[in-house]
């Protein structure tokens, strides 16, 4: 078996790759797309960037205006970042958030002054053919 079909079997069986991270399947893909790890990402407050990960937390709220707020905690090998993403984005890429990841998410890093974190105001998600 290849390493790829290896990790899928794990991922099938067990719920999670043990022998290799999916991200480090496709390490390749994601130098050849530019994006940044989180660490990089995160000192980049108010520039446009691109991070690739897996997603590890998910959620949405009910904003002001009545519609949902969704927000995702990606992984990468380095670290983790969170991630907003807005109805109308929501709406334009649902079918690349399917599944698990990994994902190709662009967007503009803000900082949340409540958390004390930063965070990735997404713009454009897409998700990494694995196949």
């Amino acid at each position: 078996w290849t390493v790829e079909q290896i990790v899928a079997a794990q991922e099938a069986i067990l719920g999670v790759g043990v022998i290799a991270h999916p991200l480090e399947l496709i390490a390749d893909q994601i130098a050849a797309s530019g994006a940044l790890n989180t660490l990089e990402a995160a000192g980049r407050s108010g520039q446009r960037v691109l991070v690739a990960g897996m997603r590890q937390i998910w959620r949405r709220s009910l904003a002001r205006d009545s519609e949902y707020i969704y927000f995702m905690t990606l992984e990468d090998l380095e670290g983790s970042l969170q991630v907003v993403i807005s109805a109308a984005v929501y709406r334009r890429y649902r079918p690349a958030l399917s599944g698990p990841g990994p994902y190709l998410i662009e967007g503009v890093m803000d900082f949340d002054r409540e958390e004390g974190e930063p965070l990735l105001r997404a713009d454009r998600i897409e998700a990494f053919n694995t196949g």
